[in-house]
């Protein structure tokens, strides 16, 4: 592990360029110098890797474990900054996993936000401080966040419950946009690739299987909630499937 830990925060792209800017000024803005942006563009139609380029300083070429994409800095900030524009659409599991393996060798830790979301200041540190207070046994904190939804601009605060593995079996406690351990990617594997939704609960409940994960009950994300959002994009059926997946492996599993 780095002396300053290492932090490179994931963020899957597809057809957000309206509000990217936003995600990627948040995660800049959030106090903790040592971390590293990588932005997967799942073969966006809205110019939204081209947005997220021109937003690049110094932009080189790179190649890392077979990836390859563009490095710089955002926005004239010493904040490097990592796009990685796929020409065909892959889904937000694959997008994930090409954003951590893009530069696993060089992170200590993940931290995951989609491109519609934002940090609000401190996320990273609070998180980051409580991971490593339980370095080695706790894998994954998460905390609360607000809702906002876009159509009506109504705020709703969500509040999540403290871990425990009998309630993670039943119900996904976890919000996708946490920080997790490398270790723990390491010991359990990355996203389920042929999963299309619900691919964290996958995720969590793999981790949970041999870590513990840690709840901060503060307020340290923003969700936008609307009709572009997976709940409502994705048809029920391919929902349908992703859950009974879960429950399968669930039951099969010692």
């Amino acid at each position: 592990m780095h002396e300053k830990p290492r932090v490179t925060v994931v963020i899957p792209n597809y057809n957000y360029g309206i509000w990217i800017e936003d995600c990627l000024d948040s995660v800049a803005n959030d106090l903790y110098d040592n971390k590293c942006m990588v932005v997967v563009d799942d073969a966006s139609t809205d110019n939204s890797a081209q947005k997220v380029f021109n937003l690049i300083t110094s932009p080189s070429e790179f190649t890392n474990n077979g990836i390859s994409g563009i490095k710089g800095f955002y926005k004239n900030t010493n904040i490097e900054i990592k796009l990685i524009a796929i020409n065909k659409t892959i889904g937000p599991s694959a997008s994930r996993n090409i954003g951590m393996k893009s530069c696993f060798d060089e992170t200590d830790f993940f931290s995951f936000i989609d491109s519609d979301d934002m940090h609000i200041s401190g996320k990273i540190k609070r998180t980051l401080t409580k991971m490593l207070e339980n370095n080695g046994f706790v894998a994954v904190v998460y905390c609360d966040y607000e809702n906002f939804y876009v159509q009506t601009g109504k705020v709703h605060q969500q509040y999540k419950e403290p871990f425990c593995l009998d309630k993670i079996l039943n119900d996904c406690i976890i919000p996708c946009h946490s920080l997790v351990s490398k270790k723990a990617i390491e010991e359990v594997g990355f996203f389920d690739e042929s999963m299309r939704v619900a691919e964290d609960y996958d995720l969590w409940i793999r981790i949970s299987k041999k870590f513990l994960c840690y709840h901060i009950p503060e307020k340290l994300a923003i969700v936008r909630r609307g009709k572009h959002n997976s709940d409502y994009s994705v048809p029920k059926n391919i929902w349908q499937k992703n859950w009974s997946r879960i429950r399968e492996k669930i039951s099969n599993e010692p």
